[in-house]
């Protein structure tokens, strides 16, 4: 694996001349490359990257990353033509080359296999025509609107699998045009083994969806007005294992989904949903979903009021899983109440956790977790003396992860409990809580 990661558009002589003597130093090693394109003065330089690609002839996968987000379309020089890579069969391609008329994606890799690919659809679909046939993987993101209309007409006989960013663009009622060419196209998945899908769309093209492709296993769905009439449809999809649902209100459960159940379903993200009873969800979905290892929500709601998101929280805590080992809770509006931590405890399987509060309320009692092995805080204003506490509170940490704390410089091992000495203990700077991304 090498990476490439260029901050200045304008390179010299010199500079190339360094670059050319590793990669051939390397060349015959050399599989997996990432280039990253750093220099925000400039689009991404597509001539530049052809002439890295040029000595590195048994590259297999390609990753392409550009921190401008801009593209251009002048002439390459003469020295910058595309020339095929056979042995590439991977490629990760943002949008700022799939929207340039000068990258070809199917002249740079004939025998591409696996493509995740960001464009606005300009010119893509020639291009992913002419090697649609021997794809195995495939993954589209785009916000332009109509642009999946093309891919309809791909024959996905060899797709394993596919994820489709904001399909909404396309179906949006069931009595679309469109959606006969879609059922065409879900129907001959025959050999789809993960489908994922994101959806802005009614229940009712969703159900449309699950009566031509019952193989469907990842599925991200937001903004839904009935949460429950969505989970009484998606039991169709039998073999469904990962589930997202973003921005979905939950009413009083209606009598004719008592008998919910989605038996294959490990992995659930809730990520801005509201309850008119949480107790209500919650306290039957050990009975919806039996199996389910994995358990994030996100409340980012300011509207609601603390009671309410406590109320939630009380409702989370309560929820017999008894399969499962991550749980990640995100409120950053809220403080976490310190003394119910002792209810991780009720989760007997339970081997990560991760919090992302504003803050930690005070210790007023003596807890200890067990089992817990790995522990991420994204705590506002956490402090040395609530990281001691919390260190002494779970004895089987593996691994903690604290984002920016009081004051870094002011840890010392000596300072920390001796548990502490036991596990790696990493300090990250603060990102975006939000679950803002979201992969098969």
């Amino acid at each position: 694996m090498m990476c490439i990661r260029v901050d200045c558009a304008n390179i010299g002589k010199c500079q190339l001349e360094g670059v050319r003597r590793v990669l051939c130093k390397f060349s015959c090693t050399t599989t997996r490359m990432r280039f990253v394109w750093d220099a925000m003065d400039a689009p991404i330089n597509l001539e530049l990257l052809l002439h890295f690609l040029e000595f590195i002839p048994l590259l297999k996968e390609l990753i392409v990353e550009d921190a401008t987000n801009q593209y251009n379309e002048q002439n390459l020089g003469p020295s910058g033509h595309i020339q095929s890579n056979p042995n590439l069969e991977k490629l990760t391609i943002p949008s700022s080359l799939m929207d340039n008329v000068q990258f070809d994606l199917a002249r740079l890799a004939p025998n591409v296999k696996t493509v995740n690919l960001s464009t606005t659809g300009k010119h893509l679909w020639t291009a992913l025509h002419l090697v649609g046939a021997q794809l195995q993987s495939m993954s589209l993101k785009t916000e332009t609107k109509g642009v999946f209309r093309q891919l309809w007409a791909i024959e996905p006989y060899s797709l394993k699998k596919l994820h489709l960013h904001r399909l909404c663009s396309d179906l949006m009622e069931p009595t679309d045009f469109k959606l006969n060419d879609v059922v065409v196209f879900f129907s001959q998945c025959r050999a789809l083994t993960v489908l994922g899908l994101e959806l802005q769309i009614p229940c009712s093209v969703i159900q449309l969806i699950a009566n031509s492709c019952p193989t469907l296993k990842s599925l991200l769905v937001y903004e839904i007005e009935d949460g429950w009439t969505l989970l009484n449809k998606l039991q169709q999809f039998e073999n469904l294992e990962s589930l997202t649902i973003k921005v979905a209100h939950f009413e009083m459960r209606p009598p004719e989904v008592q008998d919910l159940l989605l038996i294959r379903l490990r992995d659930l993200t809730l990520d801005g949903v509201e309850f008119e009873n949480p107790f209500d969800f919650f306290s039957n979905l050990g009975q919806i979903a039996p199996g389910l290892r994995t358990l994030q929500f996100a409340q980012y709601d300011d509207s609601c009021n603390e009671r309410y998101h406590l109320t939630v929280l009380k409702a989370v805590l309560q929820v017999k899983l008894s399969h499962l080992s991550k749980l990640v809770l995100l409120d950053n509006a809220s403080y976490f109440p310190s003394h119910v931590f002792n209810q991780f405890n009720l989760f007997p399987r339970l081997k990560e956790l991760r919090l992302a509060y504003c803050g930690l309320s005070a210790w007023n009692r003596t807890i200890v977790v067990t089992g817990l092995e790995r522990l991420s805080l994204d705590i506002y204003e956490l402090t040395t003396f609530q990281l001691r506490n919390l260190l002494k509170m779970f004895p089987s940490l593996v691994k903690l992860d604290v984002v920016e704390p009081e004051d870094p410089l002011r840890f010392s091992i000596d300072d920390l409990p001796r548990t502490a000495l036991l596990c790696d203990f990493n300090i990250k700077k603060r990102g975006f809580n939000i679950l803002d991304e979201w992969m098969l």
